[in-house]
């Protein structure tokens, strides 16, 4: 790849992609609302270009003509946060961001026009995930992605666009603070607090961001169109051994509130996802195990506690 064109690129998610391809010498050309929002390592990248435009208002005005795109990555998601899933306006407008990603790609003549899924479509799901099986979300988040998906592949078929989907896991690292388990986790502990949580039964598979990156980068390079990929490390374990390895990292001599807030533990479930035709297709390894992302996630919750 030489060029693409990244929604989101300012985002947890986008900004780690955003860095792995410029490692990677490819050009990034990223539509932006607040291009002040995007890290200065990044902005100031002389092949990183950004383009001052909302995404609703997208258009390929801005974009170089001469030569078509390599790839169009669409990563811009609002409404991600575990508080925010369920927000019904939110996830409306997603799905119409992501039929205007597609249309703008086509007009761009994108080589692939690369989504990003998630393992809440199949949230309903007991055993591990396989991308091809008929999708079953429990939240408007997860909804939202799935009709993403279907009225994307039509209208990409539609405009002869190559497509692929990817079905990313639960994915943690540097700049993400929410309310996800992880980055709750590890507040707690650098606070020296018990966190609380249910069971931790399910079945689980974490990435580190870079890892997750990196999947994409080679999705972009050698992915095939018209498939689905699933992302994850391969390691599927009950979610309390996750957490432990977590509070093992950063205070080993922490207690952990296992078990103690049982509304978390109405249901189990899993989250983890066949990564075959990902390893089969681009030859991904993971570069980091997930002790090593943790600790570097911790290190980056420090400096902010530090900060506040």
């Amino acid at each position: 790849m030489k060029n693409v064109v990244v929604t989101g690129a300012a985002g947890f998610l986008g900004s780690h992609l955003t860095e792995q391809l410029l490692s990677q010498g490819v050009t990034v050309y990223a539509p932006l609302r607040h291009p002040e929002s995007v890290p200065e390592t990044i902005r100031t990248n002389p092949a990183f270009h950004m383009i001052h435009k909302d995404l609703n208002l997208l258009t390929p005005d801005g974009f170089p003509t001469d030569e078509p795109m390599d790839a169009f990555y669409h990563l811009a998601w609002n409404g991600v946060s575990p508080n925010m899933r369920n927000e019904f306006d939110i996830q409306r407008d997603n799905i119409t961001l992501t039929m205007r990603a597609v249309e703008v790609a086509s007009q761009l003549r994108c080589g692939k026009w690369i989504g990003a899924g998630t393992v809440a479509e199949y949230e309903m799901c007991r055993g591990t995930i396989d991308p091809e099986k008929v999708a079953s979300p429990n939240s408007l988040y997860g909804a939202a992605k799935v009709a993403s998906f279907h009225m994307m592949r039509v209208s990409a078929k539609q405009k002869n666009l190559p497509w692929i989907w990817t079905i990313l896991p639960s994915t943690f690292g540097e700049r993400r603070d929410d309310e996800s388990i992880i980055s709750y986790t590890i507040r707690m502990l650098l606070q020296d607090r018990e966190p609380v949580y249910g069971t931790l039964e399910q079945m689980w598979d974490f990435l580190y961001v870079k890892d997750v990156a990196k999947a994409l980068y080679l999705i972009g390079e050698k992915g095939q169109a018209g498939k689905v990929y699933g992302v994850g490390s391969g390691i599927h374990k009950p979610l309390h051994a996750w957490i432990g390895s977590i509070r093992d990292a950063i205070a080993p001599q922490a207690a952990l509130g296992i078990g103690k807030n049982q509304t978390m533990s109405v249901r189990s479930f899993s989250s983890c996802v066949d990564t075959y035709d990902l390893v089969e297709d681009t030859g991904f390894v993971s570069d980091y195990t997930f002790e090593e992302g943790i600790r570097r996630t911790a290190a980056w919750f420090e400096e902010r506690i530090k900060r506040s």
